[in-house]
């Protein structure tokens, strides 16, 4: 293996300025991890393409969780377009990568330098294979790209998690509760080029903290995705105690609700976070009919994201376990939002009375005093 290539997806139906500058940010967030891992490499960016030198294998592991990436290719690299000497190589090297007893079939593309057809230049690379072919179900397949700066020339095309490159959609602020949905809402929106940083409301002393080692734990693995991220950390229990003194029961998960998004946009507002992201599945629990859904974002102007509200349990959790949250999301901890809460909470809240029921409340006092008590941590 000299190298790595890679194909972008669905880049090519932007504009032609928007392609550069995604392919910079893409350039960018590779370059970004391969150096934190201390893996050698240089890269080069062309039309359609995007080469990685190195010989480093572990540099694969890293590259297929990088958002913005539809396939990735070990690949061999030689410095030439001649089909002559394209030729001369696989000569040498087909005993290495076919046995005698498999077919095989060339797979030729080119760019326009090229004047030969593609068909024609498979013919002729295949002509000095001493194996036999078979186009429709080979055993194994060569790939052979001819481009301007040179050949490429690999065995498979390994499926990378597609998207738009972290840092191309804007930044946003992702409500991390510590369960399985959170992390997967989040991973979803990296997908789409958002780079995110993290909020974390917990409930401590009334509750462990174990909530707070999870998103912690949760962030890091995020690391995946995106280049680095921050987690914000939020006490949320001394608002939780002046909510049960003063609520009735059934309302409480809603005004709960409330109060982490208020918290949430005034820190989006300050930090300069275009819109919040929250884990919310239509209907899944209490808090997320639409009914509920609907009162608790009365409290914000700003847009929230919702990623998973058509997904079903089971769709999110074959997903959380795809990006390895599952098993850190499972660990049993002290739920914020269940504190002090009924069996059964409210399902259809009523605005015009949850508004009421705020009156009660020191609504300002409360959230800045708990942003005062804030803890920041960077994860990089």
């Amino acid at each position: 293996m000299d190298g790595i290539l890679i194909s972008f997806g669905e880049l090519f139906i932007k504009s032609k300025p928007v392609q550069e500058l995604f392919k910079r940010r893409l350039n960018n967030n590779i370059d970004f991890a391969l150096n934190k891992q201390k893996i050698k490499h240089t890269i080069t960016i062309s039309h359609d393409r995007l080469y990685i030198k190195t010989q480093d294998k572990n540099a694969l592991n890293i590259i297929k969780d990088i958002p913005g990436i539809s396939t990735i290719s070990p690949t061999y690299f030689l410095e030439t377009k001649s089909l002559n000497k394209v030729i001369e190589f696989v000569e040498k090297k087909y005993t290495e990568w076919i046995e005698q007893t498999e077919t095989f079939a060339i797979r030729a593309r080119h760019d326009n330098t090229i004047k030969l057809g593609s068909q024609e230049i498979a013919k002729s690379i295949g002509d000095v294979i001493d194996r036999k072919a078979n186009l429709s179900k080979p055993d194994k397949e060569i790939f052979v790209e001819i481009r301007s700066r040179g050949t490429y020339i690999y065995f498979e095309t390994i499926k990378g998690i597609g998207g738009l490159p972290v840092g191309c959609s804007g930044q946003l602020l992702s409500l991390m509760s510590g369960g399985i949905d959170s992390p997967v809402s989040s991973y979803l929106m990296l997908k789409r080029g958002c780079n995110l940083d993290y909020i974390h409301f917990h409930s401590v002393p009334g509750t462990n903290d174990v909530s707070i080692i999870k998103s912690k734990d949760l962030c890091k693995i995020l690391l995946k995705y995106q280049p680095k991220n921050k987690l914000y950390i939020v006490p949320f229990y001394k608002i939780q105690m002046e909510i049960k003194m003063k609520t009735p029961l059934e309302e409480r998960i809603v005004l709960y609700r409330r109060f982490m998004l208020r918290i949430a946009e005034q820190l989006a507002q300050k930090e300069k976070y275009k819109a919040l992201v929250t884990g919310e599945a239509l209907a899944q629990v209490s808090s997320q009919t639409i009914d509920n859904m609907c009162a608790i974002q009365e409290a914000v102007s700003i847009p929230v994201l919702r990623p998973l509200v058509g997904y079903n349990k089971e769709e999110i959790v074959d997903l959380a376990k795809q990006i390895d949250t599952y098993e850190t999301s499972i660990i049993p901890q002290g739920d914020c939002c269940t504190l002090f809460t009924p069996k059964h909470p409210t399902t259809k809240a009523n605005l015009e009375k949850v508004k009421e029921l705020e009156k009660e409340l020191d609504i300002d006092a409360l959230i800045k005093d708990a942003i005062g008590k804030m803890e920041i941590i960077e994860f990089k």
